[in-house]
């Protein structure tokens, strides 16, 4: 029997929400410092076909890493909600390049990394890995200012991630400047502070310049001579349902297709 909180109907525990509801997904929409409970449990929990979460899903990598070996243990799609690398048009630009069309990837760039590193900044690096097709493999880092290095999680010092314009959190901007080297070798510079570009830039040794600008990414090859502008490329992104709901409806419905496949 479900045990209820007196004068609410909010279950008590996800265990008995799983029991008396018997879902096929559990969505997780808790502060990230809970969702690895919540994740573990649901993962455990009997006819669960896939945990959905929103981004960050996690503070400490540990518990990213307990949440993704609680799911594939237990046979459980782990899915993310809110990730621009869902979006059609953004997959649809990341196949072309995987293909070849636009010749090989020979370097990288992210943006405008700053005030939401584990919120928007987690969006960056998807994307990143999805249309490189490779993984970081190592990270050089620093930060400015050193004063957003001020907030503990369980003891330890973490960046605070806070918008200057925000007084009331801190007003803490902390940009994080890196440089990454990629699974494939290829680098990738990360700018914290300001640039004439937001997002993430991919580029290729046919002059083809991929930026991706928290919106369908824009193509271009080649330089006109006469401006010094780069040349855009006209792409034709094919319609897709449900557009009204943008990547979400993407989101989902790529864990939906990949939870029915037998």
């Amino acid at each position: 029997m479900c045990e209820l909180h007196p004068g609410s109907s909010w279950y008590a525990t996800v265990e008995s929400m799983c029991a008396a509801e018997l879902p096929d997904i559990v969505s997780v929409v808790t502060p990230a410092k809970y969702m690895k409970a919540a994740v573990v449990t649901a993962s455990k929990s009997p006819g669960i076909k896939a945990v959905q979460v929103d981004k960050p899903f996690g503070g400490p990598l540990a518990d990213a890493d307990a949440m993704v070996d609680a799911c594939t243990a237990a046979g459980v799609l782990f899915a993310g909600g809110n990730l621009q690398r869902a979006m059609g048009e953004v997959q649809h630009a990341a196949a072309r390049l995987r293909s070849g069309e636009w010749g090989s990837v020979v370097g990288a760039s992210v943006h405008g990394w700053q005030g939401e590193i584990l919120g928007g900044g987690c969006q960056h690096i998807a994307v990143l890995r999805l249309l490189t097709q490779a993984e970081v493999s190592s990270v050089v880092a620093w930060f400015d200012p050193v004063d957003g290095l001020t907030m503990e999680y369980d003891g330890e010092m973490v960046a605070v991630d806070n918008d200057e314009s925000d007084p009331e959190n801190g007003g803490v901007a902390l940009r994080a400047n890196a440089m990454l080297t990629l699974s494939t070798g290829v680098p990738c510079a990360v700018f914290g502070a300001d640039t004439p570009c937001r997002g993430v830039d991919v580029w290729t040794d046919q002059d083809v310049l991929v930026r991706w600008d928290w919106a369908p990414p824009v193509v271009f090859q080649g330089i006109d001579a006469t401006t010094g502008r780069r040349v855009p490329l006209a792409i034709d992104y094919p319609e897709k349902e449900f557009a009204e709901f943008d990547y979400l409806a993407d989101s989902i419905r790529s864990m939906l297709r990949t939870i029915a496949e037998p």
